[in-house]
């Protein structure tokens, strides 16, 4: 199965969804979703291990680590995916849902949506 398939049957078995929504339109909008958690996930990890920096030929292997522009780039496209899984998300989910924002590469999930109650919830 696909991520999102994946992501898809998880919200729906979360009980987090509308009553009544489009089938065909949340499958388009669990496609974003899923390219842009994978895009979080890149960046979370190249945050823990740094991006090639140069290659030290005596050892063999590239020198990574990050500078200032790494991290302004990483912010950028953090907030743009975020912004874009919130917009193809929201309209689909019922109203008051809770976003937790995972930075964590060792999580698995870049998000974890719930309800106000925090009886039911589902993760990305």
């Amino acid at each position: 199965m696909s991520k999102k398939t994946v992501i898809e049957l998880n919200l729906w078995r979360s009980r987090l969804l509308r009553a009544k929504l489009a089938n065909g339109a949340l499958q388009d909008a669990c496609a974003v979703v899923a390219r842009h958690a994978a895009r979080l996930d890149r960046i979370n990890l190249e945050g823990c291990n740094g991006v090639p920096k140069e290659w030290d030929s005596a050892r063999r292997e590239w020198i990574m680590g990050l500078d200032d522009a790494d991290t302004a780039r990483h912010e950028k496209q953090t907030a743009e995916s975020r912004e874009a899984i919130r917009k193809a998300l929201s309209p689909f989910l019922t109203p008051g849902c809770v976003w937790h924002w995972k930075t964590d590469p060792r999580a698995g999930a870049v998000l974890r949506i719930s309800d106000k109650a925090n009886r039911r919830d589902v993760w990305i």
